[in-house]
């Protein structure tokens, strides 16, 4: 019986609205597209309307922008557990890496969180992921 390798390893970003996260994670979304990963999206608040103005302002190759375009830039709310094992079963098999975005404020990440682990339990995924906790620093931090 082939062990499974369920490795999750957790980065985590901050980012001050969405046009913010929107600029900080394109550079890392082409790089990780160029290497073949995976990735798919949780995200509390949907950004595909920045992303689809900035890549008409970019100059990229028709192939790239196609690519980042497919990604489901719109929101996952509520972050079901049920929504998330289907999103990770879709992609079940397709690449050695996968990586998840997850944005929101501290709450829904933790609740996103438990849920992907969960279902990285139940599915059986060999893929190697990445979660990458994009936190809304207005949200985190209180100001008294």
């Amino acid at each position: 019986m082939k062990e499974q390798n369920k490795q999750i390893k957790k980065v985590c970003g901050f980012h001050v609205n969405d046009w913010h996260l929107t600029t900080m994670i394109l550079p890392y979304m082409h790089k990780e597209i160029e290497k073949q990963n995976q990735i798919i999206t949780i995200l509390q608040n949907g950004i595909k309307a920045n992303i689809e103005e900035i890549l008409q302002k970019m100059n990229l190759n028709e192939e790239l922008n196609k690519k980042i375009k497919q990604i489901d830039w719109t929101k996952t709310y509520p972050a079901k557990y049920n929504k998330i094992k289907d999103k990770l079963e879709s992609i079940k098999g397709q690449a050695d890496n996968i990586n998840i975005l997850v944005n929101g404020d501290k709450e829904f990440i933790e609740i996103v969180n438990k849920n992907i682990e969960k279902a990285v339990k139940y599915i059986n995924i060999e893929s190697k992921i990445t979660i990458i906790n994009c936190y809304n620093v207005t949200r985190v931090c209180k100001h008294k």
